[in-house]
């Protein structure tokens, strides 16, 4: 199933939109009008008029629901649109957000809500009423201008007529005294709008007296403690003798000041050491090779004593 829903300004307003609905599209059944108890008779008359069933709410829930018959590709839905005004929206969102899902029949919260519900149809119908006084307004100046205008007419008659002039201001003074019929419709057209009589409140429950707290039982009053015996008063020590000064100790002579070391010689410098001399390269061909020294054999040997 598809909710859509359809909010206007003023009551009066959901008849255009009724038009709409049952011209463009195929009804699943009648509107149902939902409706509070005390409800002006006009409006319901005009629901009744206009083919619409009548559904009383015990909450004082009011809309208008149609339920239409939708086709998207080859399947036939049914839609529901809800039809309703600024006011009673407002209050039916305050009133699901707040008893649903628990408080349905919360004692204490349903009273205010139903006083809540009756504000929100009374500004529904003072919309309705200011709308009506400014319709009012606006025919009342108009006739004001169609007077003015043939009260020119009249003067200008009144100045060609064979009399008097005494009796033409005469006349002209009657034309001004002369009250043009203001509102000659209103009350035709005030039966529509009629303010309906504001029930009588519902008394708020009283609220289930507190039962009293019991008297808490007074605390047995505590016994004194006994005094404690003062301490007897320490007897004061007597006055150590002060002791002798103890004489200045003699200043110790000054030390001797010591003389100061000679300083000693310079070292001579030592004399260079002479550069050794360079061990002569042997021939390639020579037959004496250097190896190591073993103890009792010499250190230059042949090649062929080496080979040996």
């Amino acid at each position: 199933m598809i909710g859509v829903r359809a909010l206007h300004l003023f009551k009066e307003d959901w008849i255009n939109i009724h038009n709409v609905i049952t011209e463009k599209w195929e009804l699943n059944g009648k509107p149902i009008a939902k409706i509070r108890k005390g409800d002006a008779e006009a409006i319901i008359e005009d629901y009744v008029k206009h083919d619409c069933e009548i559904e009383e709410h015990k909450y004082g829930y009011r809309s208008i629901h149609y339920n239409i018959l939708t086709k998207i590709y080859l399947r036939t839905n049914i839609t529901e649109i809800q039809v309703r005004t600024i006011f009673e929206e407002g209050w039916s969102e305050i009133d699901h957000h707040v008893r649903y899902p628990y408080d349905q029949n919360n004692p204490i919260l349903l009273p205010y809500l139903t006083i809540f519900n009756r504000l929100a149809g009374s500004a529904d119908e003072m919309g309705s009423y200011i709308l009506f006084l400014q319709k009012i307004t606006k025919q009342y100046e108009d006739e004001i201008e169609i007077g003015r205008e043939k009260r020119k007419e009249l003067e200008a008659h009144i100045e060609k007529l064979k009399i008097s002039k005494a009796e033409k201001e005469n006349l002209i003074q009657n034309i001004s005294d002369f009250q043009l019929p203001i509102f000659f419709k209103m009350k035709e057209m005030s039966s529509v709008y009629q303010m309906p009589s504001i029930p009588k409140m519902p008394s708020i429950p009283k609220m289930p007296s507190i039962p009293k707290m019991p008297s808490i039982p007074k605390m047995p009053s505590i016994p004194k403690m006994p005094s404690i015996p003062k301490m007897p008063s320490i007897p004061k020590m007597p006055e150590l003798p002060k002791m002798p000064e103890l004489p200045k100790m003699p200043e110790l002579p000054k030390m001797p000041e010591l003389p100061k070391m000679p300083e000693l010689p310079k070292m001579p410098e030592l004399p260079k050491i002479p550069e050794l001399p360079k061990v002569p390269k042997l021939p390639e061909n020579s037959d004496i090779k250097i190896g190591r020294a073993k103890p009792g054999e010499r250190v230059l040997k042949t090649k062929k004593e080496t080979k040996k």
